[in-house]
């Protein structure tokens, strides 16, 4: 979340430091620093948006699950990081990485819950991404816990294969 709010303070201080420039100089310099603010004033947008995403994660938390190695399967494209990982009813959030669901057309399709590990898959149009997310030493009752949180946030019916 740190790393977020870094990129958005850096591109508002981009934009503000390229209207300064293009204030200050000649005509043709401000018609590229006028783009250069407008680019960089998109990507603060764009950046703000993925930090209201990962609060929204954050303030509905089902479960934080420290330190665990992280798996996106995508296609057959693996990818593993050792790192926290946010689970919430909006979706995943694993450092600065963001894995939305129940929004913008992403349904959460499924999620399994076995002896090692939280398997969440979800579907967009035609395309199917599975997360499954170890979590390590948790209990028998805290993952029956968070069951039963995680299907009445979201409807969706964890299959416990404990």
């Amino acid at each position: 979340m740190e790393e977020i709010k870094r990129k958005v303070f850096f591109f508002i201080l981009m934009s503000c430091l390229m209207l300064v420039f293009s204030i200050m100089t000649s005509a043709i310099s401000r018609g590229i620093g006028s783009l250069l603010v407008l680019f960089f004033i998109m990507l603060s947008i764009s950046e703000y948006k993925r930090f209201r995403l990962a609060k929204l994660i954050i303030d509905n938390n089902i479960a934080f699950i420290e330190n665990v190695c992280i798996r996106h399967t995508h296609k057959n494209e693996r990818e593993t990081e050792k790192i926290g990982v946010y689970i919430s009813c909006f979706g995943v959030m694993d450092g600065s990485k963001i894995i939305k669901y129940n929004m913008d057309g992403i349904i959460l399709k499924s999620i399994v819950i076995d002896s090692s590990s939280i398997c969440l898959t979800r579907k967009k149009d035609d395309n199917e991404t599975i997360l499954n997310v170890p979590y390590g030493n948790m209990e028998k009752t805290e993952l029956i816990d968070f069951a039963k949180r995680f299907e009445y946030e979201t409807g969706v019916t964890a299959d416990l294969r404990l």
